[in-house]
């Protein structure tokens, strides 16, 4: 019933017809029409599937941006039936055409691909996996890696960090893959962008690495996570600052169970005035995590 309850709500009358037939569809041009509900089946919207995959894989620029479009809405939609949904678009090995995305010449394109990544890796660790499994994360760090003028790759590395933020907070396992592949080098050196929507997508990621494993979080300092975390301390969003204290924190507390010396390279860095600065904050939250810093790894 949720399929056939989708396809009528992404697909008008005529579009069905012409998916069917494997014609060029606009998608975004729906209507609610129930006519030929009775027309309707699984295997109808495997084949929109599969016309999808194929689009994607040719050079019609127009084909693969609705292609696109089509599969934000059959992965975004609300329904019991989601899981079914990625499944369907997992055993059609639309996964590694999406991935593919990320390799097009315009970061445009670029840009509707991490959108779809994003809703697929958002929905739960599994559907993650299933993407890291299909060749996400080389593709990930060549696109991080990338150096152009063009404005467009800022909002297109802002996304990826979205994607990466995901994948840090998911298993161990999968946060590893950021350190394994390098990715997370790449992320740092976005933390200090002069985007700041950008630094703050970045910081997110190196946050969740941080909050893992042991061996995570001091791979994560031997990369420059704690420099990167301190740099964004005078960000301007209370939200933000409280959050990342709790990072500094949690790296702090590694350092003494381990016995690293985080506490001298906060010293070091001149953190402990930012830290007695914020420890006066008008925000309470701020305030408050300060002090728990300060007294717990500063007060001798």
């Amino acid at each position: 019933r949720h399929w056939r309850k989708l396809y009528y709500q992404v697909f008008n009358k005529e579009q069905r017809r012409r998916a069917r037939e494997s014609e060029y569809w606009h998608p975004d041009e729906y209507v609610d029409d129930e006519e030929d509900e009775n027309v309707v089946n699984e295997e109808d919207i495997h084949s929109i599937l599969h016309n999808l995959k194929k689009r994607l894989s040719g050079d019609d620029v127009n084909a693969k941006r609705e292609s696109f479009m089509t599969l934000s809405k059959l992965i975004n939609s609300d329904g019991d039936d989601n899981d079914n949904i990625l499944r369907a678009v997992f055993n059609s090995r639309l996964a590694e055409s999406i991935i593919d995305g990320l390799e097009d010449p315009s970061y445009v394109m670029v840009l509707r691909s991490l959108r779809v990544i994003g809703h697929i890796v958002s929905g739960s660790n599994e559907n993650a996996q299933a993407m890291i499994d299909a060749g996400l994360m080389p593709k990930m760090q060549a696109l991080l890696s990338q150096d152009s003028n063009e404005p467009t790759l800022q909002l297109v590395k802002k996304e990826a960090c979205y994607v990466l933020t995901n994948i840090a907070g998911g298993t161990d396992e999968q946060t590893n893959e950021l350190l394994k592949k390098g990715i997370l080098n790449r992320v740092i050196e976005l933390a200090y962008s002069s985007k700041r929507g950008l630094r703050k997508e970045a910081i997110w990621v190196i946050a969740n690495v941080v909050s893992s494993l042991d061996e995570h979080v001091i791979s994560a300092v031997e990369s420059g996570a704690l420099e990167a975390l301190y740099n964004f301390l005078s960000d301007g969003d209370a939200k933000n600052v409280a959050f990342v204290l709790q990072s500094i924190e949690n790296i702090l507390e590694v350092g003494t169970e381990t016995g690293k010396t985080y506490a001298q390279k906060v010293v070091n860095m001149d953190g402990l005035e930012a830290l007695e600065r914020l420890a006066s904050s008008q925000n309470t939250t701020v305030q408050q995590r300060a002090n728990e810093v300060l007294k717990r790894f500063f007060t001798k």
